[in-house]
């Protein structure tokens, strides 16, 4: 009969597991937040921020925002992959979790102004 050797996993080894879960996780993230962005062009935001054009127009300008995320993130990853690398990953990301925070609370063409106004 063989022995039964019980290996310890490595640092490095538990690195690349770590590595690997974190990228799948942020992969899952930013799939999901494009998915409900593209399904939120489709079936509303033609109607909230775009109320004057009529119909196919408003939904394809509603996609070409959509295009323009998905244009301007290979982009944004070149220009702060390069200062992430530079002034390390944590720095680099709080502006721009911090920036994407804000866009969501935007307000529509029926409220131009996310202060209320005084009356």
């Amino acid at each position: 009969m063989h022995e039964c050797v019980h290996r310890h996993p490595t640092r490095a080894h538990q690195s690349r597991h770590r590595a690997g879960f974190g990228a799948f996780i942020g992969s899952t993230i930013e799939w999901f937040d494009f998915y409900i962005y593209g399904t939120a062009a489709a079936l509303v935001f033609d109607k909230v921020f775009f109320p004057e054009l009529d119909g196919p127009i408003g939904t394809l300008v509603a996609f070409a925002t959509f295009w323009v995320g998905f244009l301007a993130r290979p982009i944004g990853g070149v220009i702060f992959g390069h200062y992430g690398d530079r002034l390390g990953r944590k720095k680099t990301l709080t502006p721009r979790r911090a920036s994407r925070c804000c866009t969501g609370p935007s307000p529509s063409r029926a409220r131009p102004s996310a202060t209320p106004s005084p009356r």
